[in-house]
C-alpha cells in the first residue's frame, strides 16, 4: 500500500499543463469534513464525475497527474484526502471509516459529488493500492449514485488478504505500511483480533457482495501483495454480485509487482499494461454510455513462460470468459528423497523432518511483497538455505507444463507442540540451477479448520493440512523442473510463530518445533496444479491469444462450507447429469443424479454435514461435460 505510482502518465504530464483546481469541503454523517479538490474539464458542464480517495495527499504529483488526465477525458476530477490525513479532519482509522460501518465515508462523498451542480449524477471511482482498498470498500457501502469503479492491486479483505493471510500476521507489509503513514497506533488493534470475527467482517468486500451493485474493472499483478484480491472480487462479483454488477465485471492480470516491476526475470515488451487506455475506455463505457467493445473479453491475464528462450511457450495474453479457466488437476507427491513424482508413495513408512526455531527464521526473498519493506518479483530461491526448508522436485520436464489457477498443497504432518506455522513455494527450477519463486502460501496450524477459532495441535497427531497457494498463470518449460519447497517461516514477511499456541503477536517465549512431512502410503503429502492448454505456439514472436476449453463454469457455494453447499452449472435443457464427490486419496464419499431444469441450469444442495473436515473434489458427467472443482468442508 505504498504511495500510488502512475509511470504511465509522465509523458501526458509533460504535455499537458495541470489545471487550477477548487478546494471543497464535503461533510460526513458524524459532521466530520473531508476536504477534496475538484478539476473541470473546460465548458458549461454539467458532467460525470470521478472520484478518487487517498491517503497519500490530495496534491501530491501523482493525483493532480490522475486529475488532470480525468479532466481534459471530460470528467469533473474530485481528489479527495481520506479522513485524519492531509486536508481533512478526524482521526485516521485505516480504512474503517471507508466501508459501510458507523461512518460511511466514500458513501458520503459519492452521494454529495452527485448532488451539485457540476455534477450530471452518475459517479465512478478510480484507486490503485490504497486508493483501491478504498474504493471496494465504498462500493460494499452501495451509494446509489455510484456507477462503476476501477480498482487496481488492492485488497477487498484485510484479514485474509492483508494482516493474517493463513492465520499468519504479515509483519513487514503490516508494520512497514503503518509506521511509513505515522500511524503504528494502530498496530496494537489489528494484533489484538488475530482470528476472523466482527471486527474484521466490516473491512471484507466478501461480506456485502450481494449489496455491490455497479461494473468494476479489477487489475492484478501476478507479485503484487495483493495478488488475491482483485482476483476474487472479480469472481465474487460477476457470480454473485448486484444486479448491476454480476456479468459486468472485467478481471486485466499482468506479471508485475506492486510497483509495476517483475523481480529478477525480464518479461518481454507485449506484457506492459497500458493503464491510461484501460482507464478512459472503462469510464467511457459506463460513465459516458460509450459502446461496449465486442472483442473485449471479461478476463485478460498475461500467461508467464521463461524468459530466456524466446521460442518458449507462454508470454501471451490470453482471453476468457471466466477465471479460472477450465482445468485438468494434477497431482505430485512428496518423496522422503526430496522428489516431487506422479506416482503416490507405496511404502508404509517415509517422511522427512526438521527443526524449526523462530529465533532462527528462513529469510523471505522476493515473492508477494510490497516494495520498498521488501523486494518483491520472482528471485532465486538457491541461497535459501535455512535448516527449516526442505525442497521437492520433478526430474527435468519432458513437455512445457501449463499451470493456470491457485495450486493447492494437501500437507499430513505432525509438529511436537501446540502449533506451528506452514508455508509452501512452488518454484520453477530453470536448466542453470535457478530458483525462480512463482507463488506461494501460507497457514497457521491453529487454523486448520477455519479462522475463526485456534484449535490447538496434539504433540505428534498427524493433520491434514489445506494450504491454498497465490493464483498463477505460468508455462513451465521443457527442461525446467517444477519444485516444491515447504518451511515453518518467512522472516520479515511474516511473523515467526512462537510454536507454544500464543496469539499475542509480542510473545518473549518461544519453542523449538520439530516438525514432520509424511510421505508415504498412508499418509501421502501432495501438491495439486490446475493444467490449462492455452498457450499458442511461439508465442512471443506472434502474441496469439490462446483458446480457452469450452466447458460451462461449475460453482459451488459458500467455499468453504460447514453442513450444506449448493452446485450450480448451465447444461442443456433437460439433460441428466452424474455429481461425484471425491476425498483426496480418490475415494468416492456421495453420488447424485440430477436433470437440469428447464432452463438448462443445474442445482444440487450437497449435504456435508455427515463428512469430515477437509478437501473434496466435486465433479460433474453429463453428456459432452467433464468439469470439477475443489471443496473445502469445516466444522
Amino acid at each position: 500500500m505504498r504511495r500510488t505510482r502512475l509511470p504511465a502518465l509522465i509523458p501526458f504530464f509533460i504535455v499537458t499543463p495541470l489545471f487550477a483546481q477548487e478546494q471543497l469541503a464535503i461533510p460526513m454523517r458524524d459532521g466530520v469534513v473531508l476536504v477534496a479538490d475538484l478539476y473541470r474539464p473546460a465548458g458549461s458542464g454539467p458532467w460525470p464525475a470521478v472520484l478518487v480517495r487517498t491517503p497519500y495527499g490530495r496534491r501530491s504529483p501523482d493525483m493532480m497527474l490522475l486529475a488532470t488526465l480525468l479532466r481534459t477525458s471530460g470528467y469533473a476530477a474530485v481528489v479527495q484526502d481520506n479522513r485524519g490525513r492531509f486536508g481533512s479532519a478526524g482521526v485516521d482509522s485505516v480504512f474503517m471509516d471507508d466501508g459501510w460501518g458507523r461512518n460511511q465515508d466514500g458513501y458520503d462523498t459519492v452521494e454529495w459529488i452527485a448532488a451539485q451542480p457540476w455534477c450530471n449524477g452518475p459517479v465512478g471511482l478510480w484507486g490503485l493500492s490504497a486508493l483501491g482498498i478504498a474504493a471496494y470498500l465504498a462500493a460494499g457501502a452501495a451509494p446509489p449514485h455510484l456507477a462503476c469503479c476501477f480498482v487496481g492491486l488492492a485488497s477487498a479483505d484485510l484479514y485474509h488478504e492483508v494482516v493474517y493471510p493463513g492465520g499468519v500476521f504479515q509483519k513487514n507489509l503490516v508494520e512497514g505500511w503503518l509506521s511509513a503513514q505515522g500511524n503504528a497506533a494502530m498496530l496494537p488493534l489489528l494484533r489484538s483480533h488475530p482470528t476472523y470475527d466482527q471486527f474484521w467482517t466490516q473491512a471484507n468486500l466478501f461480506e456485502r457482495r450481494a449489496a455491490v451493485n455497479v461494473p468494476i474493472f479489477h487489475l492484478a499483478g501476478w507479485y503484487d501483495v495483493f495478488c488475491q484480491g482483485p482476483i476474487n472480487a472479480f469472481v465474487a462479483l460477476q457470480t454473485e454480485g448486484g444486479p448491476q454488477a454480476r456479468g459486468q465485471q472485467a478481471l486485466l492480470v499482468a506479471p508485475i509487482t506492486h510497483d509495476f516491476r517483475s523481480g529478477e526475470l525480464n518479461y518481454p515488451g507485449n506484457s506492459a499494461v497500458d493503464l491510461i487506455a484501460e482507464t478512459r475506455r472503462w469510464f467511457g463505457i459506463w460513465l459516458k454510455g460509450e459502446p461496449y467493445p465486442a472483442e473485449l473479453s471479461a478476463v485478460r491475464f498475461y500467461l508467464m513462460g521463461a524468459t530466456d528462450t524466446p521460442s518458449a511457450p507462454g508470454n501471451q495474453w490470453v482471453s476468457c470468459d471466466t477465471w479460472p479457466p477450465q482445468a485438468s488437476w494434477r497431482t505430485f507427491f512428496l518423496s522422503p528423497e526430496g522428489d516431487l513424482t506422479a506416482t503416490p508413495p507405496q511404502a508404509d513408512t517415509g517422511s522427512v523432518r526438521y527443526l524449526f526455531d523462530p529465533r532462527r527464521p528462513a529469510p523471505t526473498i522476493g515473492g508477494q511483497n510490497l516494495a520498498p519493506f521488501l523486494e518483491a518479483g520472482p528471485y532465486d530461491q538457491r541461497t535459501n538455505q535455512a535448516p527449516d526448508l526442505v525442497r521437492f522436485s520433478t526430474p527435468p520436464l519432458d513437455e512445457p507444463l501449463e499451470v493456470v489457477g491457485s495450486p493447492w498443497v494437501t500437507l499430513y504432518a505432525t509438529s511436537d507442540g501446540p502449533d506451528t506455522d506452514w508455508i509452501v513455494k512452488l518454484v520453477d527450477v530453470y536448466p542453470d540451477g535457478r530458483e525462480m519463486l512463482v507463488c506461494d502460501g501460507a497457514l497457521r496450524a491453529l487454523f486448520r479448520s477455519g479462522f475463526a477459532e485456534a484449535v490447538l495441535l496434539q504433540a505428534d497427531s498427524v493433520y491434514e493440512f489445506y494450504i491454498e497457494l497465490l493464483p498463477t498463470a505460468i508455462v513451465f518449460d521443457r527442461g525446467h523442473r517444477v519444485q516444491l519447497q515447504v518451511t515453518s517461516s518467512s522472516y520479515p514477511r511474516f511473523a515467526p510463530n512462537p510454536n507454544t499456541g500464543a496469539l499475542s503477536g509480542s510473545d518473549e517465549e518461544v519453542r523449538v518445533a520439530l516438525n514432520t512431512v509424511m510421505c508415504n502410503a498412508a499418509y501421502a503429502s501432495c501438491v495439486h496444479l490446475p493444467v490449462t492448454s492455452l498457450a499458442a505456439p511461439s508465442s512471443i514472436a506472434s502474441n496469439r491469444r490462446g483458446q480457452v476449453p469450452e466447458s460451462p463454469a461449475l460453482r459451488v457455494y459458500p467455499n468453504p462450507a460447514r453442513d450444506v453447499a449448493t452446485l450450480t452449472i448451465a447444461l442443456g435443457a433437460g439433460s441428466e447429469a452424474r455429481v461425484t464427490i471425491h476425498d483426496l486419496r480418490g475415494r468416492t464419499v456421495r453420488t447424485l443424479s440430477h436433470w437440469a431444469d428447464t432452463a438448462g441450469t443445474l442445482k444440487v444442495a450437497l449435504g456435508l454435514d455427515d463428512l469430515p473436515a477437509g478437501v473434496y473434489l466435486v465433479q460433474v458427467l453429463a453428456a459432452r461435460t467433464k468439469v470439477s472443482t475443489k471443496l473445502i468442508k469445516v466444522r
